[in-house]
């Protein structure tokens, strides 16, 4: 595995709609190398997020007013290491394709769960 492909949904949309709908409705999505996902892991730790699937793809559920200060900045930022693939070399922390929808995350409820899907990328 060389990073993640991380994408951030409402839950009901998550619930409702499946691929190729459902990508066009993620308030925020961006690709991160190695780390990319260890933001996540003081949330679950707390109790301010829960963790859920089977690991492909893995899921985190948290709420809006937990995660939206996460993202106020673009997505968080991470020491992941140097990756080096067939013909590519990615920077340690390196994250790429950020789609951010400020509208939706303006106008969400604090207390709207969200869900984020993360695949890995080989």
């Amino acid at each position: 595995m060389l990073g993640w492909s991380i994408a951030i949904y409402r839950e009901a949309d998550y619930q409702r709609f499946d691929f190729p709908e459902l990508s066009d409705l993620a308030i925020a999505s961006w690709t991160a190398g190695l780390g990319g996902l260890k933001w996540l892991d003081p949330l679950v730790k707390e109790g301010k997020a829960t963790e859920g699937g089977n690991g492909y793809p893995l899921w985190i559920k948290a709420k809006a007013d937990v995660l939206l200060p996460l993202l106020a900045q673009g997505p968080p930022p991470h020491e992941g290491p140097l990756v080096i693939g067939e013909d590519y070399v990615r920077p340690g922390g390196w994250l790429g394709d950020v789609h951010i929808s400020a509208a939706p995350l303006a106008n969400l409820p604090a207390d709207e769960d969200l869900i984020v899907i993360a695949w890995d990328q080989d």
